[in-house]
This record gives C-alpha cells, sequence and structure tokens, in this order.
C-alpha cells in the first residue's frame, strides 16, 4: 500500500512540475536558449522519421507536452496525434495547434501506462524526454506493444544526467537493442 502511494505522490508532483513549466518549456526548442537540448533532439526525431521507409501512417506522441512534434509531423502530411499527463502543457500545445489552423482535438490528457490507442493501431510510437521520469518500465513498454502494428516502431529519446545534451553513441545503442530484443520489439 505504502509504494502505491508513493508512487501517486510522485505522479502528482511530476504532474504539478510540467504544469508549472510549461509556461517556459517551449524555451528549449527554439535553439535560441541556454540549454536547446529540446530543439536538437527534435531536430534529430524529424530526421529519423524522415528516413523510415515505409513513411509512417499513424502516429501516436506519448507524452506530447506543447505539441510541437504532433505539429510538425501533421504539416510532413503523417497523421500523428499525442498524449500528455499536463493540463499546462496540454494547454500550450493547444494554443499552438489553433495558431497552425490544426485541431485542439489531436492531443488529449492521457496515462502512459494505459495508451488511449487500440491495439495494433500505430505504425510508430514516439516517447521523447518521458521515460527517464517514470518508473515501471515494463508496463510501459508491454503497453507500447500492444498499441503497435506488428511491425511498428518506437522512437524514443532518454536524457543523459551526466551529460545534458542530446547524444545517440555505441553504448546508448547497444543498450536500447539489447532492451527491445528484451521486450520483443524489433531494434
Amino acid at each position: 500500500m505504502k509504494k502505491v502511494s508513493e508512487r501517486a505522490t510522485y505522479q502528482e508532483h511530476l504532474t504539478t512540475y510540467y504544469d508549472r513549466q510549461s509556461a517556459v518549456y517551449s524555451a528549449t526548442y527554439t535553439g535560441e536558449g541556454r540549454y536547446p537540448t529540446g530543439f536538437h533532439r527534435l531536430q534529430i526525431a524529424l530526421a529519423m522519421i524522415d528516413a523510415l521507409r515505409p513513411k509512417p501512417k499513424k502516429v501516436l506522441d506519448a507524452g506530447c507536452g506543447d505539441a510541437r512534434m504532433v505539429i510538425r509531423l501533421q504539416k510532413r502530411a503523417i497523421s500523428c496525434t499525442g498524449f500528455d499527463v499536463s493540463d499546462g502543457m496540454l494547454e500550450v500545445g493547444r494554443k499552438y495547434l489553433r495558431e497552425e489552423k490544426l485541431s485542439e482535438g489531436l492531443i488529449t490528457h492521457g496515462d502512459i501506462y494505459k495508451i488511449p490507442a487500440k491495439k495494433n493501431s500505430l505504425d510508430l510510437l514516439l516517447s521523447l524526454g518521458v521515460l527517464e521520469n517514470l518508473d515501471r518500465h515494463n508496463e510501459i513498454f508491454r503497453e507500447f506493444r500492444r498499441v503497435l502494428k506488428p511491425k511498428g516502431r518506437v522512437l524514443i529519446s532518454l536524457e543523459n544526467h551526466l551529460f545534458s545534451l542530446f547524444s545517440f553513441n555505441q553504448h546508448t545503442l547497444r543498450f536500447l537493442q539489447r532492451l527491445f530484443k528484451d521486450i520483443k520489439i524489433p531494434a
């Protein structure tokens, strides 16, 4: 019982944190801030998605934040929706969607432990900068497997607390290949 209470308290803290950060979060994606990690992560993720063959048709951004990736992929004619646990982030995302003349319904409130998508419905699942904030990764990866089509793909990014610039080196690659093999998602 105590573990459930601690987890609920942590998740409440995380939601509150991102609700408070929602007003300044976008600055990390402009490339002009002191720590433009979001900008670099976005550029790398978009390049990786652009290189995918076949091109994904249905994408879900799990932890979509301010909907930046949803907007970028919609503009690339890729059907992308998203969800986030933070109402503050979703409000900023809805503002950006309105500015881009896209439906606010592309993003919703959701829980990564119970992904709001049908079984075998997605070509690509994104989770950028989310997993390092959460526990119970086995449950999350089971959900990823549930919603992905048989040849579906996952694109994740993890924050490196030792060096906070986005990197994708051989050690990270080997770690992710082992992880995906263990959870039976093709690397």
